[in-house]
């Protein structure tokens, strides 16, 4: 690496260098001692990259604590301003402060098991937008404002990124034998359960998940996608 920044005349600050190892929960982390020109650069187990909090045990947790803190302070904000406000501002302050967060690396943390708190903001946000009861079923409220609860936006983002690599796939049947199944992508053997709560897992479990009408255009990506959002608004 370091040979490769220098052919590409560039430089490495290494006090703002930090070495992470990426290990199993049920593995204790130890200590990587690694030098480079007589400078010690240093492990963590915690680290910041493109706004997403990686831990080294892969569970995104910390990620969502502080993604679920930026929310809070969403909802606090539209709680004050609900008997000043309209339903077009009130999108207006979804679409640019909560929607562009909870969109934000959702195909990666949105297994982690503490996501459903995300999902819980999420509803309430959509509670006081539309004035209902705090305790109203979010479900037709939703529909009414036309927009995707998190699970929902989960789906949409893993398929499209399914949909880009859907020529390197194979089927679950490789016969010509008209199957239920045939529209089915082969999903790849796992026993690890990190590699289960991946993306690339997940994408290939959710994909196999969706009714026929939808699985059956895997190869028009762009009529896959509307079918997709389609379904997901009904």
């Amino acid at each position: 690496m370091i040979k490769w920044f220098a052919a590409n005349n560039l430089v490495l600050n290494l006090y703002k260098i930090n070495i992470k190892k990426f290990i199993t929960k049920n593995l204790t982390h130890s200590t990587l001692h690694i030098c480079y020109t007589e400078k010690h650069i240093e492990g963590t187990e915690n680290a910041k990259f493109l706004c997403l909090q990686i831990y080294s045990h892969i569970n995104w947790k910390n990620h969502n604590e502080k993604t679920t803190y930026k929310l809070n302070g969403v909802c606090d904000a539209v709680r004050s301003m609900v008997h000043i406000s309209n339903i077009y501002t009130f999108k207006l302050i979804y679409y640019t402060y909560f929607h562009s967060i909870i969109k934000y690396g959702i195909i990666v943390w949105s297994t982690s098991s503490n996501s459903g708190k995300i999902f819980t903001l999420h509803k309430q946000f959509v509670t006081r937008m539309a004035g209902a009861q705090p305790r109203t079923s979010c479900r037709s409220l939703f529909k009414q404002l036309e927009i995707l609860p998190v699970p929902c936006h989960n789906i949409l983002s893993l398929i499209n990124l399914l949909s880009i690599s859907m020529n390197f796939f194979k089927p679950i049947h490789l016969h010509s034998i008209n199957t239920r199944n045939k529209h089915h992508l082969c999903r790849p053997n796992a026993n690890l359960s990190c590699f289960q709560k991946s993306t690339s897992y997940a994408g290939f479990k959710i994909f196999n998940s969706l009714p026929p009408r939808v699985t059956i255009l895997k190869n028009d990506n762009t009529k896959l996608k509307a079918s997709l959002r389609k379904y997901l608004h009904i």
